[in-house]
C-alpha cells in the first residue's frame, strides 16, 4: 500500500489549534480511530483500557502502584471515532457504561479525513487481526504517534518504541501498560509522531511504492 504524503502531512501547533477550533474539539491529548466498527477492531476493549488510564491512573509497568502522571494530561484526554459499522451501538454503549461518554466523539466517514488526522495526536488501531491498514499509513504520514496491536501488517509498518507503541492484543495487561506511557511521558507523543512521518515518507510514499511495483513487474 502507498499513501499520498502531501495530502496527509502534519501541521504545526498553531495549525492544529485552528483545526480543533473549527472542529469543536477541546484541548488535550486526542486519540483517533478511523475505520469500520467491526468485532475484530476491538474498539470496546480499547475504551476499557482508555477509561482505566484516564479515570483510574493506569497500571504501573512491572506491577505495583498506579503510575503517576500530570493530572491535566489524563483529565483532558479524549477519543474520536470516525466510521460506521455494526459494532457502533456497542461501542457507544460501552462509553456510557464506563462513564466516559463526554470523552468520546463519534463522526461519520468524511472526505476531509486529512484534517482530522492533522488535528489529532495519537492514532489507535487495536485490532485482533489486521492487514496493512490504509488508515494507519495516512496517520503515520500525518505525523501521529501510533498506539496499536502487534499484528499483521501493523507490526511491519510501525517500529515499536520509535514510531509508535505496540501491544499484545491477547495480553490483558499489556495494552494498559503501553497506553499509560503517553500520560506518564508527555514528550513521547511528539517524538513518535515525527518518526512515524519519516517512516511513511521513506517507505510508503506513492512514488516510491510505484517504483517498487515497476521493479517487481517491469
Amino acid at each position: 500500500n502507498g499513501v499520498d504524503v502531501e495530502r496527509y502531512r502534519p501541521v504545526d501547533a498553531s495549525g492544529q489549534a485552528a483545526l480543533r477550533a473549527r472542529l469543536g474539539w477541546p484541548r488535550g491529548l486526542a486519540f483517533l480511530y478511523v475505520g469500520r466498527f467491526a468485532p475484530e477492531k476491538r474498539l470496546d476493549a480499547f475504551l476499557r483500557v482508555f477509561a482505566a488510564a484516564v479515570l483510574g491512573g493506569g497500571p504501573a509497568p512491572g506491577g505495583g502502584a498506579k503510575t503517576p502522571a500530570p493530572a491535566c494530561a489524563r483529565a483532558s484526554a479524549f477519543c474520536v471515532f470516525v466510521g460506521a459499522g455494526p459494532e457502533e451501538p456497542l461501542v457507544r454503549a460501552e462509553a456510557e457504561l464506563l462513564g466516559i461518554r463526554d470523552r468520546v466523539r463519534f463522526l461519520p466517514p468524511t472526505g476531509d479525513i486529512h484534517r482530522l488526522y492533522a488535528a489529532a495526536d495519537i492514532f489507535v488501531l487495536p485490532s485482533i487481526s489486521e492487514g496493512l491498514s490504509n488508515a494507519l499509513l495516512e496517520a503515520m504520514a500525518s505525523g501521529l504517534a501510533i498506539f496499536a496491536s502487534r499484528v499483521g501488517g501493523t507490526k511491519e509498518a510501525v517500529a515499536d518504541g520509535r514510531s509508535g507503541l505496540l501491544f499484545d492484543p491477547e495480553d490483558a495487561r499489556d495494552p494498559g501498560v503501553q497506553l499509560d506511557k503517553f500520560f506518564s511521558h508527555p514528550e513521547l507523543c511528539r517524538g513518535l509522531g515525527r518518526a512515524a512521518r519519516e517512516d511513511a515518507v521513506r517507505g510508503y510514499a506513492l512514488d516510491s511504492v510505484a517504483e517498487r511495483y515497476v521493479e517487481l513487474y517491469g
